[in-house]
């Protein structure tokens, strides 16, 4: 294995060397103070008129810090005032057409727009850059994507476009960035991902495109229209769609819909050609078999979306211009890309400010001749310097220039390494509009809360924050794949070095290695032999990459791969980028990958236990994309109590957790009786964890005034009454109630005969006393001889 391989992309030009005369310098302006300059000139740009622009044109010498003999060019306008706006130009009808900059500027400036300064794109062209397997002519495009008022020119750079195009490159591209600005006037950095998707509406079937308007690399199935040029430069061995539109201009807004109007196989001798309504499908290699079944007459319809990996996909949505470049120096004040070649190349930047301000800056030697420039490296620090927010290589080499205008005409700055200045595709300028552009500018708070892993911590990165930073690959095709929740990664060709470069510098704090000593990737793979994995690190404390590697046993299942960082040497300071290389040791093709859940560091061999039993650190996250739909919204229904002050919530809906204090709620009554105790159990209101029990003592009974009849008396039997206890089923005061008695039975045996019958004579006459109730059978309240008679036919049944 090459241990010096490095995370860097080189951006080549060719070398030829001249003489310009060397610019005054004078001291002071509003720029900020850059390490090591020795002088500068500034001036504020005006119209012929007199108009004063508030754009701003400065030059400063670089000596010391950024080495001696080049000079940084700079202009920076603020769209606030919203006479200014930022437009691509594309240097003719085609993205084939090229021209300089400053003649490009001039042609743009009429119609009431005045172009004040420009600074050139970059370009692909095939002459140059790539082998002789690509096209049959020279074919250029730009390096990124290309939006001109709305319309799609071109979409990203595609992994086969780069691997394949590029002499001796032989990796697959990285993520880009690019510049935008919407309808409101807001100017953004991110890396767009532009998708093309292609239905066949009649044969019901899709596929997608590896873009628009690039390369015909091989592997590759690319659309093209009218803008890539009237001739047709992929090779004979495409296979081709020709496709009849009203109109084949691709914008995010709308759908096309085209007719298949002739297919040439692979082979064919007459090639199609594009105009205004034609769009072209054009496939080779694998990809070729995909356009088989479509048949002239075929309805196709082209959907375009748009996503940015930046986290802007919304506001990219409202994108007029754009233009695409290279790698991001920095976003939201934090370092994105390391490189520690002390290599110089002439370099183009374009960025912004926390405040909306917007920056062109050019890099190079401060006289012709001279093949100077930027070293990747002090990027970072200088932009840091500038007081930028958000900052990526536009170009660099031979073509980068930066355009004011001068006195009535437009003047290259910079010197051009080639003697004199390149022709390019496109170029990127600053513009006064005689008519405000819109109302006012749009918010610019997306500038520092774009980032959502701001406030997330490295240590546990599910494979949703995996696909957050990947910063390029080499040989790899990967994506998300929501059902697993993990990241598929597959070679995109047969080689013996795949491998992803991670980017660990947008969380809220760096991984301090002296703290983390082991790195575990959680995984599964079809491959099923041994294999050497290897894990390339780079911290602020070394000076080139390091490296630690671990064998891999084939397994049907779950995959734990551990790197034993205790053991390295070079594990020291703070982590700042990664790069995982799979499938070591042998040949890799397409249909192998490695799909990976999580990669976590861990502290001890007891939290690596944990890790594997599942049992997460606080603060992990375990979707990521749930956790982006609920963020301040969790669903905080699961908990964990960790000690008597502290529980772990932890949400339901994307497994985000925390630490937070037990919190009291206001008891349970679990009431006293007449003899026992009761009790108030206070709980924590999340983890339900029992803070506190409070004793009550028994209350006693508490007796009713009046009394309860218990048992009804009968007639032959007594009841019983008592007093209750109003909180219990105790009594107390029993008392008897004496049996009922009948009408007539005068001596109270329970039975009514004649004893009873002398007994009521007897008191009748008054000699004896008696129950009256019993004794008075009319009712008449009187015994007497009618009580007599009645109780003597009660005897005779009458």
């Amino acid at each position: 294995m090459n241990k010096t391989k490095i995370l860097a992309a080189i951006l080549c030009a060719v070398i030829v060397f001249s003489a310009f005369p060397t610019p005054s310098f004078a001291l002071s302006d509003p720029v900020g103070t850059v390490s090591g300059e020795s002088g500068r000139f500034y001036e504020e740009m005006t119209l012929s008129d007199g108009t004063k622009t508030g754009v701003r044109y400065t030059e400063m010498k670089l000596s010391g810090t950024y080495g001696s003999g080049k000079v940084l060019r700079l202009t920076e306008c603020d769209l606030s005032n919203t006479n200014l706006s930022i437009d691509v130009i594309n240097c003719g009808t085609y993205t084939v057409s090229r021209n300089t900059v400053a003649s490009a500027a001039n042609i743009f400036s009429k119609n009431g727009k005045t172009v004040l300064s420009a600074l050139n794109g970059d370009l692909w062209m095939t002459s140059v850059n790539s082998n002789s397997n690509v096209t049959k002519k020279t074919l250029q495009t730009t390096r990124g994507v290309m939006i001109i008022d709305r319309e799609i020119w071109a979409t990203q750079e595609f992994g086969m476009e780069n691997y394949m195009n590029t002499s001796g490159a032989g990796t697959t591209a990285s993520l880009k960035s690019a510049f935008g600005v919407t309808d409101e006037n807001q100017p953004l950095v991110g890396a767009p991902v532009i998708t093309v998707k292609v239905t066949n509406e009649t044969k019901n079937t899709s596929l997608v495109s590896d873009g628009l308007n690039r390369l015909p690399a091989w592997d590759s199935l690319v659309v093209y229209n009218h803008r890539i040029n009237s001739l047709n430069y992929a090779l004979d061995d495409s296979y081709e769609i020709a496709l009849t539109a009203t109109d084949s201009a691709f914008t995010l807004d709308k759908k096309v819909t085209a007719k298949v109007s002739a297919i040439y196989p692979s082979g064919a001798s007459v090639r199609p050609s594009i105009d205004k309504n034609t769009i072209i499908l054009t496939a080779r290699g694998s990809r070729a078999s995909e356009l088989s079944s479509y048949q002239v007459g075929d309805i196709v319809s082209f959907d375009l979306s748009l996503t940015d990996k930046f986290g802007n996909t919304d506001l990219w949505q409202n994108v007029v211009d754009a233009i695409g470049g290279h790698m991001h120096v920095m976003v939201d004040d934090k370092r994105t890309y390391y490189d520690t070649s002390s290599s110089e190349y002439p370099t183009s930047l374009i960025g912004v400010k926390d405040d909306g301000t917007v920056m062109f800056a050019n890099v190079n030697a401060s006289t012709n001749g001279a093949y100077k420039g930027l070293r990747f490296k002090d990027a970072y620090q200088l932009c840091s310097e500038l007081g930028y927010n958000s900052v990526f290589y536009l170009d660099g080499g031979g073509s980068s220039a930066i355009v004011t205008l001068k006195d009535g005409t437009y003047t290259q700055r910079s010197y051009s390494a080639d003697g004199s200045p390149r022709s390019v595709i496109n170029a990127v300028a600053m513009v006064w509009n005689e008519t405000p552009v819109c109302q006012e500018q749009g918010s610019l708070a997306y500038l520092t809360t774009s980032d959502e892993l701001s406030d997330i911590s490295p240590s546990f990165i599910p494979a949703g924050i995996l696909e957050r930073i990947v910063e390029g690959t080499n040989s790899l095709d990967w994506h998300y794949v929501p059902e697993s929740k993990a990241l598929h990664a597959e070679p995109c060709e047969s080689t013996i070095d795949p491998f992803m470069n991670l980017d660990m510098s947008g969380f809220s704090e760096y991984i301090d290695t002296s703290l983390y000593k082991s790195v575990t990737l959680k995984l599964k793979t079809n491959i099923k032999a041994t294999t050497q994995f290897a894990l390339y690190y780079f911290t602020d404390a070394q000076s080139s990459i390091q490296v630690a590697e671990t064998k891999v046993a084939p397994s049907d299942g779950d995959i734990y791969v551990t790197f034993n960082m205790a053991a390295e040497a070079g594990w020291s300071g703070l982590l700042t980028a990664l790069r995982l290389d799979f499938f070591e040791g042998i040949t890799s093709v397409p249909g192998q990958y490695v799909e990976i859940e999580y990669l976590a560091f861990t502290k001890t061999p007891r939290d690596l236990t944990l890790l594997k039993n599942g049992v997460f650190p606080v603060g992990t996250i375990k979707d990521y994309y749930a956790f982006k739909d609920c963020r301040g919204e969790h669903s905080y229904t699961l908990f964990t109590k960790t000690d008597s002050e502290t529980h772990v919530k932890e949400c339901a809906l994307c497994g985000y957790s925390e630490t937070e204090a037990h919190v009291k709620d206001n008891g349970t009554l679990i009431a006293p009786t007449c003899t026992s105790q009761g009790i108030v159990v206070h709980k924590c209101r999340g983890c339900q964890y029992v803070m506190e029990t409070v004793e009550l003592p028994p209350q006693g009974h508490s007796f009713s005034d009046g009394y309860t009849v218990d048992v009804e008396p009968t007639q032959s039997s007594p009841g019983s009454k008592s007093r209750h206890c109003l909180y219990c089923n105790e009594v107390t005061d029993v008392t008897e109630i004496p049996p009922l008695s009948s009408p007539g039975d005068v001596n109270g045996d329970g039975f009514v005969n004649s004893l009873d019958s002398n007994i009521l004579q007897k008191i009748a006459a008054g000699t004896v006393s008696a129950d009256i109730t019993v004794a008075d059978l009319n009712g008449d309240s009187q015994i007497n001889a009618m009580d007599c008679q009645l109780i003597k036919r009660l005897l005779a049944g009458v």
